[in-house]
Order: C-alpha cells, then sequence, then structure tokens
C-alpha cells in the first residue's frame, strides 16, 4: 500500500481487466445466440442511460430513466425471446413510481421466463409496491421454494407476510 495512491491504480486496473473479460466472453455468448445488433446497441445504450442517472438532479434522473425505459422497450419489442428487456422495464417503471406500468413488464418477462427465481422476486416486489402483498408474498413464496437457500426471497415474503396481515405473531 503506497501512500502514492499505487494500490487503488492497481485495484482500478484489476477491476477493468474483470470487466474486459467479462464483456469478451459476454459477446461470444451472445454471438452465439445470433442476436440482432440492433438488440446488443439498445440494450448497451439503455444500460448507459440508466447508469448516468446516479447524481443529477431530479428532472435529469427522471429524464435518464425515461431514456433508459424507451431503449428496453425497442430491445422487447425485438422478440428475441430474453426477458431482460421485460424485467428492466420493470425496475425502471418502478424506480418512476408507476407500479401499475411495472405490472405488465413483470408478467411479460415471467411469461418468458417462468421459472425464474429472479422474476419471482421482481414480480412481488412490484405487487408490493401496488399494495397486494398477499399475491407479493405468494411470488415470493414461489421463490423461497425455488431457492431455499437464498436469503433475499425469504427476508422478503417475511416482509409481504407481515404487510399483508398473515404472518404469525
Amino acid at each position: 500500500r503506497q501512500r502514492d495512491g499505487s494500490v487503488q491504480v492497481a485495484r482500478g486496473a484489476r477491476a477493468l481487466g474483470v470487466v474486459t473479460l467479462l464483456a469478451g466472453v459476454l459477446a461470444a455468448g451472445l454471438a452465439g445466440l445470433r442476436l440482432p445488433a440492433s438488440w446488443l446497441m439498445a440494450r448497451a445504450a439503455a444500460a448507459k442511460a440508466a447508469a448516468g442517472a446516479e447524481g443529477l438532479s431530479d428532472a435529469g434522473r427522471v429524464q435518464r430513466l425515461e431514456e433508459a425505459l424507451a431503449l428496453h422497450g425497442r430491445a422487447a419489442a425485438l422478440g428475441t425471446g430474453a426477458y431482460h428487456p421485460e424485467r428492466e422495464e420493470a425496475l425502471i417503471a418502478l424506480a418512476l413510481g408507476r407500479p401499475g406500468d411495472a405490472l405488465g413488464h413483470a408478467l411479460r418477462a415471467r411469461a418468458l421466463a417462468p421459472h425464474s427465481v429472479e422474476l419471482m422476486v421482481v414480480h412481488g416486489d412490484v405487487l408490493g409496491a401496488l399494495g397486494n402483498w398477499a399475491e407479493a408474498a405468494d411470488c415470493y413464496q414461489d421463490a423461497v421454494r425455488a431457492t431455499p437457500e437464498a436469503d433475499e426471497p425469504f427476508l422478503r415474503l417475511q416482509l409481504a407476510l407481515d404487510r399483508s396481515g398473515q404472518l404469525l405473531r
């Protein structure tokens, strides 16, 4: 550990190397899937727009999130069969305070990958944002059954059961 910050430089270089490696693996995997270049470009642009929302004013943040939502919508419209654009749209709609819109995206994502624990949790989060805690608990319960070792679905299930009045006291 140097006082001149060389450890931080080394850590940054290592992180960049990992990101570069992951980008290469991702590109190779996506090339094997033969996804349209427009899907990849829309996904990258949406990620950039969403990432740029941090630290902005409320109006700037909303604008960036709206841009990301539109780009994910374009990616979803390509009909690749991937659930990711719909999942991202659901999460962005929640961030924008639009749980009703998020529900449609969450349902479409789950239709594409009904056994995805991640999507079960997102669906539960959307239902919770709508105040449908009993239905949210059902989604989290499905996630807990699928991955009983995972903490996040279990903790969210407890919260939903409590908020719905179903938690035993």
